[in-house]
Parts: C-alpha cells; structure tokens; sequence
C-alpha cells in the first residue's frame, strides 16, 4: 500500500535526487510524506539535505513549505543544516505571489 511505497521512495532520497520530489508530491496526499522528508534535514550528507530542501522549494506549497521548515529548525543539529535551510526560507519568502509551487 500507501506505507510501502513511501518506505520505499524514502530510503531512495540518499542516493536519487527524484526521490525527493516524490515525496514532495505524495506529501498532498499523505502528510507522512513531508514527515520523511523533513526527516533528512538531519542526514549527515549534504546531498541528501539539498535534496529534501529543494523537494520543499519548488514542489511543496510555499505556506506549507514554509510552516514545516520553520518548525523542523530547532530539530537541526548540525549549523550547515540550519545555514541551508534558512536560505531555503529566504528564498520561499522572496517568491512572488501566486508562484508557491503548485
């Protein structure tokens, strides 16, 4: 079912940049979704962080985008993490109206 197949999409966020934009879309649906990708926010490997931070970005609705990022930044533990995922912010926050990603 739904769990499987995010289970899966989810273990291939290390190693595909797709994987990410999946969940990003599936998150629509299931909300567990943008729980796995706020998940790799924390990954010790900069790719997969960039990757959860761009699937955020450009797929996910800036409001939504925005809410789940603001909230998972007390949960960073690394300073680069938290570096990326403010510029993130600024980015969303510097996008026009009406372009959030839908």
């Amino acid at each position: 079912g739904d769990t499987m197949m995010l289970d899966v999409v989810d273990r291939a966020v290390s190693w595909t940049d797709n994987a990410g934009f999946i969940l990003a879309v599936l998150g629509k649906k299931s909300p567990r979704a943008y729980d796995l990708l706020v998940a790799h926010l924390n990954d010790s490997r900069q790719a997969v962080r960039r990757r959860a931070l761009q699937a955020f970005e450009f797929v996910v609705a800036a409001p939504e985008a925005t809410a789940r990022l603001t909230a998972a930044r007390s949960g960073l533990t690394s300073d680069k993490a938290r570096t990326e995922l403010d510029a993130t912010l600024a980015r969303l926050a510097a996008r026009p109206a009406g372009n959030d990603g839908e």
